[in-house]
């Protein structure tokens, strides 16, 4: 029995992996093979229906749209010219107020320079004494220089007669030597007096040319005084107080900074496309006083529209693309920076057909609010209009011609919201053609199509 048993076993364990390999062929056998399509008859070579969209010529204005961040058109810090101890501070002279242009803002202490313009002034009084001293020498010269002058004449008459009566024999030599020493004498005091003038004369200017060095220091005592008080130089936002009352500050010093809300600036930065553009229309009127050299160098003056949203109402500034923010590409973004100008940022207007919610909105264009930029172009090129879904992957577009479907390269010019603008120079396409808008699962060049409908 046990005998039996075993050859039972080992023949199951031999035909057990048999059975399962007949049963997995015979099943490959049954369900393996592609099902029988019925084929209808006449269906194979049916076109796919396709909806089209046409080619048209577009003339009109489009807008790009730019984001930026509005920002002060000039900040200016205000240093210490003058060094002291604050003495006073004015009350908007406070990190976000309002200033007037000549606002008194602080004050530092003025003794120190109070007495120096005491202390000039003096000094200068004591020149115009000595020199009024100078002018009463010279006075005095003059009038002993006018009497030398006649003594000197009546000796000489005096050696003229002696002279005479020298050829009659009628005086001695010693007479005659004794008239001539005192015309000598005479004309030795009047040599004195001359230069004792011309003394009191140097003497003048040297004192007149003291007297201005003195009359300038005055002076910038006198401004060095004025400084001690600091006044807003321009209207705008103070931005930053940077000392108290009662700190020392010395000369070169930063005391407040403030904004100049006269004009804003917006900073934004534009691709290569969007610079194409401006660059193109800004070529097509640029202005005749412009030269080559600057037109290579600048961005041509462009109006643009500063948006703000708020509260879902657009509101909007004039302002114009002014200039570049440096002088080329920015390597981290590909992006040129640029710079718009608001003249008017008191000047906002509510985009047309909206209303505001309780007529509120922005006083001005303020510093740190982001903007978009709407810029206006007039192409001075001729462009085709096509659906945005028109254009296919690598800038192609599906033509509809006679029934056959046509595949054809577009030269981009920009896309807008709902639509590609494509230049007229892309060959093979022409306004009036028909493109196919719908998509395809596999396409050909010249396979059927048919269209779904004509729009």
């Amino acid at each position: 029995m046990q005998r039996s048993g075993s050859i039972a076993r080992e023949v199951l364990r031999i035909a057990a992996p048999l059975v399962i390999l007949a049963v997995a062929i015979g099943g490959f056998l049954v369900f393996g093979k592609k099902p029988q399509v019925a084929q209808r008859t006449g269906q194979s070579n049916l076109a796919p229906l396709v909806d089209t969209a046409p080619v048209e010529r577009f003339a009109d204005p489009f807008a790009m749209e730019v984001e930026g961040v509005a920002v002060p058109f000039r900040e200016v810090t205000l240093a210490a010219e003058v060094a002291g101890r604050v003495r006073e501070k004015a009350d908007d002279c406070q990190a976000g107020n309002f200033v007037q242009q000549g606002k008194f803002l602080l004050a530092i202490d003025p003794t120190d320079y109070d007495l120096e313009v005491e202390r000039l002034q003096a000094q200068l009084q004591q020149a115009d004494e000595e020199m009024a001293a100078v002018d009463v020498n010279l006075g005095n010269t003059t009038a002993l220089i006018t009497l030398a002058k006649r003594e000197l004449e009546l000796r000489q008459a005096e050696v003229v007669r002696r002279e005479r009566l020298a050829n009659s024999r009628a005086v001695s030599d010693t007479e005659l030597d004794e008239v001539r020493r005192l015309r000598l004498s005479a004309q030795n005091a009047l040599q004195q007096l001359e230069n004792q003038q011309a003394t009191f004369l140097q003497q003048k200017k040297t004192l007149a040319a003291g007297r201005r060095l003195v009359a300038v220091a005055l002076r910038r005592a006198e401004v060095d005084r004025q400084r001690t008080q600091v006044l807003a130089p321009l209207t705008g936002t103070v931005s930053a107080d940077l000392v108290n009352v009662n700190e020392y500050v010395k000369k070169g010093d930063p005391l407040v900074r403030i904004n100049d809300t006269g004009r804003m600036e917006v900073r934004c930065s534009l691709t290569v496309d969007e610079l194409y553009w401006v660059w193109l229309q800004g070529r097509a009127g640029q202005d005749a006083t412009v030269s080559e050299l600057e037109a290579r160098y600048e961005i041509p003056s462009t109006p643009v529209e500063v948006v703000f949203e708020f509260d879902g109402v657009e509101y909007v500034w004039d302002g114009r693309l002014s200039r570049f923010e440096g002088s080329g590409i920015d390597e981290a973004t590909r992006t040129v920076p640029a710079r718009v100008v608001v003249d008017q940022p008191t000047q906002v207007r509510v985009a047309s057909g909206v209303a505001p919610p309780e007529n509120v909105k922005p006083p001005a264009l303020l510093s740190g609010m982001y903007v978009t930029i709407r810029i206006q172009v007039t192409s001075p090129v001729e462009l085709l209009r096509l659906p945005t879904v028109a254009v296919r992957p690598g800038d192609r577009a599906w033509l509809a011609r006679d029934g056959q479907l046509e595949i054809v390269p577009v030269d981009v010019a920009q896309t807008l919201d709902a639509m590609v603008l494509v230049r007229l120079t892309t060959p093979g396409l022409a306004a009036g053609d028909r493109v196919v808008t719908s998509p395809l699962a596999a396409v050909r060049h010249g396979m059927p199509i048919k269209e779904h409908h004509e729009q």
